[in-house]
């Protein structure tokens, strides 16, 4: 229940008046058009209609060239910075544990586990996914390819930032005739692992899982019967990513060199009008985590080529048991200055619906859709509003987090 100050009183269980994944402009005393609105408005009505029809399929935003100009400096400007080293130590391991744990160990004195769980909701379709310490998953699928992503097998790493600065994680899928593993992080003592045989949703995988130093470089050597096998440098594109204009964020997000199954699957999960021009958010769920894209339309005088232009950006996988993930799109930067955002949110197994609270008073209702066993939901807050609270609804449970971002996404505590 919200209380105090300039905030408004809402019952989460009330069915606010403005329920919509969409609307044609905010109906907020204080909210006037921008000028670039009433310019477009007045474009498209002197045009025929067929070719108000072609018109309005370009982006609700800002010049291309002008939002480039603007966007690329708060979205490249990244000072690459690694923390100083940490001790991260990884226990030798020779059997899964209780949950699917093939790896554990330590990392700047906190504890740490890698395990293969079923990551689709409950009464869905059974999904293996590699977890680290329960949530940031990615889809597993059982066996190693003929021609594996490297010598070693098919691996995989991840970063989690600021919930443990400056360690890296990962974990190698092995053919059936390697027998150990051994990890060389540069200046470290080398660490030694014997693959482990894990079942989940049917499916056998054989897997070394390891912690490391993000100050190292790391060379994976497979051998077989002790003797070497192969081996392979990993490229710091890899174990040490860094944010850039194609991946503005790579925090929690599992890097790996699967394309195969970057895209398992797809959806829309929200759609509506703004400023009287179509919106839809998309979500795409793989190897690459969760993917959300918003696109919508803009008319702009100033070009010659209006064209359609997309705002997206990728999340991290929860899991059914842990935390919810929300994703903002800002269709400019610094988002206040923007014509909207785009929400898109891992809803949670159980969810009936989400209520966002807007300033001004207002309200929308979010409900959940399921792409692939897993329930999102996204909606689209047209400027001036912006969002200072969600609620997730799910039975006569209620959550509430007012840690809403403005670009990027928040990982809410579980």
């Amino acid at each position: 229940m919200l209380s105090g100050g300039r905030w408004p009183v809402i019952d989460p269980h009330y069915e606010a008046d403005v329920i919509s994944s969409g609307r044609d402009g905010p109906e907020l005393p204080r909210w006037r058009p921008p000028g670039w609105y009433l310019r477009a408005k007045s474009a498209v009505g002197r045009l025929s209609k067929r070719t108000r029809i072609v018109a309005i399929t370009v982006l609700v935003c800002v010049a291309i060239g002008v939002t480039a100009a603007v966007a690329a400096p708060h979205r490249i400007q990244v000072t690459p910075h690694l923390p100083p080293p940490v001790v991260v130590v990884t226990a030798l391991t020779r059997t899964a544990g209780a949950s699917g744990v093939f790896a554990r160990g330590t990392a700047g004195g906190r504890k740490w586990q890698l395990a293969v769980r079923d990551i689709a909701d409950p009464g869905y379709q059974c999904q293996p996914g590699i977890t680290l310490n329960g949530t940031d998953a990615v889809p597993v699928f059982p066996g190693v390819n003929p021609s594996p992503e490297t010598p070693v097998g098919n691996p995989a790493f991840i970063v989690p930032g600021s919930w443990l600065p400056g360690a890296g994680f990962a974990f190698v899928q092995v053919p059936a005739q390697i027998s150990r593993v051994e990890v060389d992080p540069a200046g470290v003592s080398p660490i030694q692992l014997t693959p482990v045989t894990v079942t989940v949703c049917g499916a056998r995988f054989r897997l070394a899982g390891f912690g490391y130093p993000l100050a190292s470089q790391l060379q994976i050597h497979a051998n077989l019967d002790d003797r070497p096998a192969a081996s392979y440098n990993v490229p710091q594109t890899l174990s040490q990513p860094q944010p850039s204009l194609a991946d503005p964020q790579t925090v929690g997000i599992w890097q790996n060199l699967d394309a195969a199954h970057n895209q398992l699957a797809s959806g829309t999960i929200a759609a509506g009008r703004a400023f009287g021009l179509p919106w839809s958010i998309k979500v795409t769920f793989g190897t690459q985590g969760d993917c959300f894209t918003l696109t919508t339309s803009y008319l702009d005088e100033t070009t010659t080529d209006p064209r359609p232009a997309q705002v997206g950006i990728c999340g991290p996988i929860s899991t059914p048991q842990g935390p919810d993930t929300v994703v903002a799109l800002p269709l400019m930067f610094p988002a206040a200055s923007g014509v909207g955002t785009g929400f898109g949110i891992s809803a949670g197994a159980g969810t009936s619906r989400l209520i966002a609270v807007l300033t001004g008073e207002g309200a929308f209702v979010a409900r959940p859709v399921v792409v692939d066993g897993r329930e999102y939901a996204a909606f689209f807050i047209p400027a001036p509003d912006h969002v200072i609270q969600l609620y997730w609804i799910a039975g006569s449970h209620t959550t509430t987090t007012t840690l809403i971002p403005q670009y990027g996404y928040t990982q809410l505590p579980g």
